[in-house]
């Protein structure tokens, strides 16, 4: 009798003439619902319908305006059957001027109350804290929803894309912390490459590319270009027929091989030879999708300051990116961030280009 109350409420209360009728009925509709959740007791074997009561219940104080009241329903009815919940429905029927904090403080409760009713070990509340991390994250309780999702990882090794969130709550934290969110991605790639991968492909937030931008430039020179070497392999298995993707590996390669040289650390991730080596043919499948001028420039510039062979090579780069910047500042339609690409690209090749050749000359007349 509660569930049918509460299922014909919206109907009875969104007409004007039924408005008040509509009203009572619901409360008869919640009324009946906490009746018949005491009259199944403390029956474990009743878990789910007490559960489904509860919910029911909720859906009526929420029609009848009771948020708090319907909050409570929500987190009983967690305690007998968390994975009875919809929790998505749940977290925009609760929203309110505070955002998600009702929600946060429900799924909390019901979380305490299934710990209390089951013990610690069980693993039915998996998915209430995963859906605890996404609020907390969205709330900024950074460190909270680290919490949430490493319990939900524990319960449910299966739930992989947690480690993402924790990546991501990582890197909201600070530069301090992006080498932590590294880490996570990258186990959740070795874990799951497929999940790994549909989640980069649809990520709006940028945090993956950001974090690969954060450690090459905030920690350039330190043992961070390395990691950001292997978060650009990375989006290049995801997106392999990206040109700028397998570019910015190439970049990526560059500067962690000239930090192993430089810094000649114990245990490199790999000799600088192997990083350049990695890097040129990166570069060259940048260029191969993709001929831009600055693309062949940094290929150029890699043979010439890097692996130091195929001068002749590296000089006809040069030319073609210079001829080819000329061609599409004169020709193409390009925005002001591209114009400006572009120009630099023009600059580089032929001031690099002037500079290999004296380097040529030079070697020459020591021979």
């Amino acid at each position: 009798q509660a569930c049918r109350a509460v299922r014909h409420m919206a109907e009875l209360m969104g007409a004007e003439n039924t408005k008040a009728s509509g009203k009572r009925y619901v409360e008869q509709g919640v009324a009946d619902a906490e009746a018949a959740a005491a009259a199944f007791g403390d029956e474990p074997k009743e878990a789910r319908a007490i559960g489904d009561v509860q919910l029911q219940r909720a859906l009526g104080l929420l029609f009848l305006e009771r948020k708090k009241d319907a909050s409570s329903a929500y987190a009983a009815a967690m305690s007998w059957d968390p994975t009875m919940a919809d929790y998505g429905q749940i977290m925009g029927s609760l929203r309110g001027e505070d955002g998600d904090r009702l929600f946060i403080d429900t799924l909390k409760a019901g979380a305490e109350a299934f710990a209390e009713r089951w013990g610690e070990k069980q693993n039915a509340d998996a998915g209430l804290h995963w859906w605890l991390g996404y609020a907390q994250h969205y709330a900024g309780d950074y460190a909270d929803s680290i919490g949430s999702f490493e319990t939900t990882l524990a319960k449910f090794p299966a739930y992989t894309n947690s480690h993402w969130c924790i990546g991501l709550n990582h890197y909201r934290t600070g530069l301090e912390a992006v080498p932590k969110a590294a880490e996570s991605w990258k186990t959740y790639a070795k874990l799951d490459m497929a999940g790994f991968a549909a989640t980069l492909q649809s990520d709006a937030t940028g945090a993956f590319g950001g974090a690969i931008g954060a450690l090459w430039n905030d920690s350039r020179g330190g043992a961070n270009l390395e990691t950001a070497y292997e978060l650009a392999e990375l989006v290049t298995r995801v997106k392999p027929d990206d040109a700028f993707s397998w570019n910015n590996l190439g970049l990526m390669g560059r500067d962690a091989g000239a930090w192993v040289k430089a810094a000649k650390p114990k245990n490199p991730r790999m000799s600088a030879a192997q990083y350049w080596e990695k890097a040129w043919t990166a570069y060259s499948r940048a260029i191969d999708m993709d001929k831009r001028p600055e693309y062949i420039n940094d290929g150029a510039v890699l043979l010439h300051y890097y692996l130091e062979r195929e001068y002749d090579k590296a000089i006809a780069m040069y030319d073609e990116a210079e001829a080819l910047a000329k061609d599409w500042l004169a020709n193409r339609e390009l925005t002001e961030s591209e114009k400006g690409i572009v120009e630099i690209a023009l600059r580089d090749a032929g001031d690099n280009r002037a500079k290999l050749r004296a380097k040529i000359k030079r070697q020459k007349g020591d021979g």
